[in-house]
């Protein structure tokens, strides 16, 4: 005799099997997991992050919020809120409202062990015209990832900003991470990230970016970031600290 589930009990073990994923957050690197946040679940990763880019030039955003929302076992919404900004510059100060964004990632699956996935993002110009731009941004990125064993994983992500329509001002970006768990809490990892933009001959931005993460919970993690510019187009600290939360 076939045994049904009742679905009261079925919609138990999925919940449950979502719990049992562990947390994986897309901060406070800069390459994005090949993961998507299980059905069901909503996922707040947020916090601050400082750069200077010397010779009087620097910026702050706060709370880089991101709400990532589970539809399907391989679908995720992502949510961005928009920032309080403050940019300093060797003529004065100004500070106001960024831009909200929304996007989505795909996870297209394994290939040769390799967890592969897609994002599409965009901002949404409702944020203060001084600080933002007057238009749509909108970013597509490929991502890979894959264990290295039971203590170290290996990231990388390829995509294209598009600052102004077609490829004329668009970035292309590049980032390479290895991450490492140093105890069942304690997670670090080292980054390398490269932005180009297309029509300039400029040098391309280069940084090399570190930090650490603490899991508090099953559900909640705390993080720092670190950065530094290997190329005078790339900001000359980057600095963060952020929190990341499962609902």
């Amino acid at each position: 005799m076939p045994v049904r589930l009742p679905l009261a009990a079925l919609a138990l073990l999925l919940s449950a099997a979502a719990s049992a994923q562990p947390l994986v957050t897309d901060r406070p690197d800069l390459t994005e997991s090949a993961v998507t946040i299980a059905p069901g679940r909503v996922q707040i990763e947020a916090g601050a992050v400082y750069e200077d880019a010397g010779s009087g030039f620097s910026a702050f955003a706060a709370p880089t919020a991101l709400a990532r929302v589970g539809v399907l076992p391989f679908l995720e919404v992502r949510l961005g809120a928009p920032d309080f900004l403050r940019v300093e510059t060797p003529l004065g100060s100004d500070e106001g409202i960024g831009d909200p964004s929304i996007g989505a990632k795909l996870a297209v699956g394994a290939v040769a062990g390799v967890d592969l996935a897609l994002l599409a993002e965009t901002s949404l110009p409702l944020g203060d015209d001084d600080l933002n731009p007057d238009r749509t941004v909108p970013s597509v990125l490929l991502i890979a990832g894959t264990d290295l064993g039971p203590a170290f994983s290996l990231g990388a992500q390829g995509g294209i900003t598009y600052n102004e329509p077609g490829l004329e001002g668009a970035d292309l970006s590049a980032t390479l991470v290895l991450g490492y768990a140093l105890d069942d809490q304690i997670g670090a990892f080292t980054e390398l990230a490269v932005i180009d933009r297309i029509d300039e001959d400029a040098p391309a931005a280069l940084l090399v970016h570190t930090g650490a993460t603490l899991l508090l919970s099953h559900d909640a993690q705390l993080d720092a970031q670190v950065g530094a510019g290997l190329s005078d187009t790339a900001p000359e600290l980057l600095v963060g600290v952020g929190a990341s939360v499962r609902l």
